[in-house]
């Protein structure tokens, strides 16, 4: 009895740490999602209901090749920093988390490692007349973040070329946070001529992501525009828009393969040529 009563004082006097706040947790978006290896890039990570407030470090798991430099924490939701992509760095993906904040560390949102030139959405690219110039190949991260928000890229293109333009968003589980915003982000692609006519569109070609491979018709310029679907939008809507006459696979076969073998594989998708 006498040890019963000791082990029950001892409990009742012991503070019991509640469980984070799952919101808290939450990594809610890594803004641009992407860059091309040996470029610098200035990121900004956004957090879930003051969870970032006291992050020391982002941590990136994968592959090597990215250095993380200069955090700032600007408020208990958003935090920024430099990455520095070697110019060797394996094209992919890799998870990135921020460690030292209210829950100690957040869950992973996706960054991208590509070859191609990569462009940062400006302000004002809203309608066809202030559509953003962008050279081809090109990688554009943008944000569709709120209601009606429509992205435009203004490109230039030749008779008989068959470019990919693809948006991926869902594949980088970009999603909404709040109780209006729920769920994965659901976007839309257009391909209009200089005269306005949509010549292409595409919505959940790939899951949710739109994807166009159409041949040019004639010289000239195009335009891409981006949008959510039902002209939704959200701050945490990220995407990475590829424009150009380049390969773009999208499956592979055989999809694995057992340990200690080699397996040849073939990959199928735009512009992949055949075997």
């Amino acid at each position: 009895m006498k040890r019963l009563l000791t082990l029950l004082v001892f409990l009742h006097s012991t503070t019991v740490n509640a469980a984070p706040d799952y919101n808290r947790l939450m990594l809610e978006s890594v803004f641009p999602q992407g860059g091309q290896r040996g470029t610098t890039v200035q990121v900004e990570l956004i957090g879930g209901q003051g969870g970032l407030k006291g992050a020391t470090e982002v941590i990136v798991d994968g592959a090597p090749g990215i250095t993380v430099s200069d955090l700032t924490v600007d408020d208990s939701s958003r935090v920024k920093a430099t990455f520095t992509i070697a110019a060797d760095a394996v094209p992919g993906r890799r998870m990135i988390r921020v460690k030292g904040g209210l829950t100690g560390l957040t869950s992973f949102r996706w960054f991208f490692v590509g070859p191609l030139p990569e462009h940062l959405e400006g302000k004002d690219n809203n309608t066809s007349e202030t559509a953003e110039a962008v050279t081809l190949p090109v990688v554009v991260n943008g944000r569709v973040d709120r209601v009606l928000d429509q992205d435009c890229f203004r490109f230039l293109a030749k008779v008989g070329e068959k470019p990919v333009i693809a948006v991926m968003s869902h594949w980088l589980d970009a999603m909404g946070h709040d109780r209006n915003n729920m769920g994965f982000a659901d976007l839309s692609l257009e391909i209009l001529d200089s005269a306005g006519r949509v010549v292409a569109q595409a919505s959940d070609t790939l899951g949710y992501d739109p994807l166009i491979h159409f041949e040019v018709p004639a010289d000239g310029e195009y335009i891409a525009r981006v949008s959510g679907m039902g002209f939704k939008g959200f701050p945490t809507a990220v995407y990475r828009l590829t424009i150009g006459e380049v390969p773009y696979p999208v499956a592979v076969f055989p999809a694995g393969g057992p340990r200690g073998t080699v397996t040849e594989v073939e990959f199928f998708g735009p512009n992949v040529p055949p075997g």
